[in-house]
């Protein structure tokens, strides 16, 4: 792939956020904390783009979704960063971030 990842979007986000939470039980805690976790897959600093693949994208997207617990629980916050960055890879065809 050429040119920076695809990114993810705040809506596309939340829609992960809510199946989430219907399977689990749990609820969205923070819809800004979910708006954060989206921006870092698409940030850029002086117009260069903060992360080189999609790989970079994902595994930053997950660290930060665990880092801001945007649902209610541990568990629903632990799933919605490992489906997020399986989502956000598959979007852009690329491997799964280790870890």
């Amino acid at each position: 792939m050429s040119g920076p990842p695809r990114g993810l979007s705040l809506e596309a986000l939340l829609g992960l956020a809510d199946e989430v939470c219907e399977l689990t039980g749990a609820s969205v805690r923070s819809i800004a904390a979910l708006a954060a976790a989206a921006a870092t897959t698409e940030a850029r600093l002086h117009g260069v783009p903060l992360h080189e693949s999609a790989t970079q994208a994902a595994a930053s997207l997950a660290e930060v979704i665990r880092r801001t617990a945007p649902l209610s629980t541990t568990r629903a916050t632990a799933l919605l960063a490992s489906l997020a960055a399986e989502v956000l890879t598959r979007l852009n065809d690329a491997p799964p971030p280790a870890g």
